[in-house]
């Protein structure tokens, strides 16, 4: 029997980013992204542990990913907002993004549900087809928030079960 898929509430999102930055976080429900996407974004893959099908696509856009990953490791504010002026993600933030969606696994991973792993990230220029056909389909479940990191700025985050 295929195992569920457990997706937390934005209240449970809100906690953990708190717990992770150590800063004040306010969380926004948002819309879902659309795909095509229209702004620079990144996509993450969770695979089932047992099946290795992807169960959840993690999306971010830019500034959601720089201000992640410049917060985790505390990178100046100002230098992750000269990084999104540029539309770039540089190798030191994509880093501290692959680990926080790693970290992030431990908001879906509960007795009883599937459990899952991160596999991919990848810029939304350069997308596998295999996230191109999923983002195409109805997701199950999604949750999409706004999330603003104090001192840092506001980017979305969404989760979508397949």
């Amino acid at each position: 029997m295929e195992k569920i898929i457990y997706i937390p509430a934005p209240k449970e999102i809100k906690l953990f980013f708190e717990d992770l930055f150590a800063k004040k976080i306010e969380v926004e429900t948002a819309p879902a992204f659309s795909y095509p996407f229209t702004t620079p974004t990144l996509v993450g893959s969770f695979i089932d542990s047992n099946s290795l099908e992807i169960k959840v696509l993690v999306v971010t856009d830019l500034p959601f990913a720089c201000f992640a990953g410049g917060a985790l490791s505390m990178i100046p504010a100002a230098v992750v907002k000269e990084d999104i002026k540029e539309n770039k993600v540089t190798p030191n933030i994509l880093d501290n993004l692959k680990e926080i969606m790693n970290i992030t696994l431990a908001l879906c991973n509960r007795e009883f549900y599937a459990h899952l792993k991160l596999k991919d990230m990848f810029d939304s220029k350069s997308l596998p087809e295999e996230f191109t056909t999923l983002l195409q389909k109805k997701a199950a479940q999604v949750v999409a928030v706004e999330i603003e990191i104090a001192s840092y700025g506001k980017g979305k985050f969404a989760l979508l079960a397949y």
